[in-house]
């Protein structure tokens, strides 16, 4: 028998055409692979987490409109046989996806984040599927480090294990029960596939390379690092198709007498695909819809310099647009002290007028602000850390590449706003701060701070061990998007002041 497992994960709300995918290109190839099956072949569709938040249509429909069952609905009717949770699905709090959820009609598996009673909170823990005369049985996992990057509010009553803690409890259950065991995890890898070797902390964000370690595993069907690969790992095929629907996940395996003799990971372009019609028309009245509320005009600009074209030089030497962040949050909170990223390289910045459609480019996530209070010691730990995104070579400051590879991690070098400082890349990593300033005075060790960063910062996401929900004083429950929005409706048109708090030299 023939058994083919198709994978769609990080969607991200990104369910209409583009040149390069979206959900209504998956969702056409998904079902013409679906329709060419021959009799011999049986197809499990999995649908790996990320799916409800992360693009203007998701924060529409979520945050304007009030109808998160546009994306439920569009979810199903690709036909999966299983979804799961991503770390983002908790963006809009615990209440919310409950909401959410209840208009999804596809199976949910999770095994990993539990309730008060100790048992799976989300659906069940794994789904078994009879094809043909084999059982498959589909074993569902989530990151456990959400409770890093969202409020506690947002995770009332919840609790997140290991994922491979949660995989040893329940594998010697499914090899009782089933032929073939998939794990779907929304998760990625923490060691290179190669070498073995660690490309990043072991904080257990990411855990598939223990997972693989793990007895009686056919496949790792994985997500959330927004990688492409199509690969093997400890002798087990490992798919993650990227993100934005650009890619579908495929592993064919061949079984016989009930075990898989052969096995291949592939991944499915959707660039070419023709929309599938059902989903278009079911979302053609919502597209309408966004696109005149995209269009709407919130500010003016007096200059065209919010405009981002080199975004190496804007991360080097400072922009009007991060500068411009920065003065929202310190607006919002009425702290001077604050840290803001240009997220990727893809963010265009503002053009006149600035409408809802850049907000959403360049502020795609539904982030609150925090102000924390910390000290002088680790507000120089957290600039030193940002100070390892560069690096040297041949006498030029480039971009540390592992801020590259295995993933691109922009998002987690800061500008900040309100003190003085010098990075000099020559230095060792961890002793590159030479100035650090604020008000006029160096800042002490000890000396007691305020500072606004957004709620995945001011958790500790990105690693930044400094910062943490107990040093949390003010939360601004006001998402970034929306107090863009009124800043700019506010203070039209807006006027920024010049970035030259910080320097970077060689």
């Amino acid at each position: 028998m023939i058994l083919r497992i198709l994978e769609t994960s990080d969607v991200h709300g990104h369910l209409l055409a583009t040149d390069q995918g979206g959900l209504v290109k998956q969702a056409a190839l998904i079902k013409r692979l679906k329709k060419a099956a021959l009799p011999d072949e049986q197809i499990i569709t999995i649908e790996n987490g990320d799916f409800i938040q992360g693009s203007p249509l998701a924060y529409f429909v979520n945050e304007e409109i009030h109808q998160p069952q546009i994306l439920e609905a569009a979810l199903d009717s690709v036909g999966y046989d299983v979804s799961l949770l991503g770390n983002h699905e908790f963006n809009y709090g615990k209440n919310f996806l409950e909401k959410s959820l209840s208009f999804r009609t596809t199976p949910i598996i999770c095994a990993n984040i539990l309730g008060n009673d100790g048992q799976p909170y989300f659906g069940t823990p794994y789904k078994i599927l009879k094809c043909g005369q084999y059982r498959v049985a589909i074993l569902g996992l989530t990151t456990q480090y959400i409770p890093h990057w969202e409020p506690t509010a947002h995770l009332k009553d919840l609790k997140f294990v290991s994922a491979v803690t949660a995989a040893k409890k329940i594998l010697p259950i499914l090899r009782q029960k089933a032929n073939v065991i998939l794990v779907a995890y929304h998760g990625g890898l923490e060691r290179d596939l190669k070498t073995n070797q660690l490309t990043e902390p072991l904080t257990g964000e990411n855990e598939a390379a223990e997972l693989a370690k793990l007895p009686g595993i056919d496949a790792l069907i994985t997500g959330h690092q927004h990688r492409q690969i199509a690969d093997y790992i400890n002798g087990i095929p490992l798919i993650q198709p990227g993100c934005f629907g650009e890619m579908v996940g495929e592993i064919v395996f061949e079984i016989q007498a009930g075990k898989v003799i052969n096995s291949q990971p592939k991944l499915l372009s959707v660039e070419k695909e023709k929309a599938d019609p059902i989903l278009t028309q079911q979302l053609e009245q919502v597209k309408s819809k966004l696109a005149a509320w995209l269009e709407q005009p919130v500010g003016k600009t007096e200059t065209n310099e919010l405009e981002i074209h080199d975004h190496f030089q804007a991360r080097l030497k400072g922009h009007p647009f991060i500068e411009f962040i920065n003065q929202v949050q310190s607006a919002a909170t009425e702290i001077d002290i604050s840290a803001a990223a240009l997220f990727n390289n893809q963010q265009p910045g503002f053009s006149d007028p600035v409408t809802i459609s850049q907000i959403q480019a360049n502020y795609p996530f539904n982030n609150g602000l925090a102000v924390l209070q910390i000290s002088g010691a680790d507000l120089k730990a957290a600039l030193e850390q940002c100070a390892s995104y560069w690096s040297l070579r041949n006498d030029q400051i480039i971009v540390n590449p592992a801020y590259v590879f295995p993933k691109i991690q922009h998002f987690n070098y800061d500008i900040y706003r309100g003190i003085d400082y010098t990075i000099k890349v020559s230095r060792p990593i961890g002793s590159r701060i030479i100035k650090l300033n604020y008000h006029g005075h160096p800042i002490a060790a000890n000396e007691q701070l305020k500072i606004v960063l957004n709620q995945y910062r001011a958790l500790g996401g990105g690693d930044f061990k400094m910062f943490s929900a107990a040093k949390i004083i003010k939360e601004i429950p006001i998402e970034m998007p929306r107090l863009l929005i009124n800043y700019l409706k506010e203070h039209s048109p807006v006027k920024v002041g010049k970035t030259s708090n910080y320097q970077v030299i060689k």
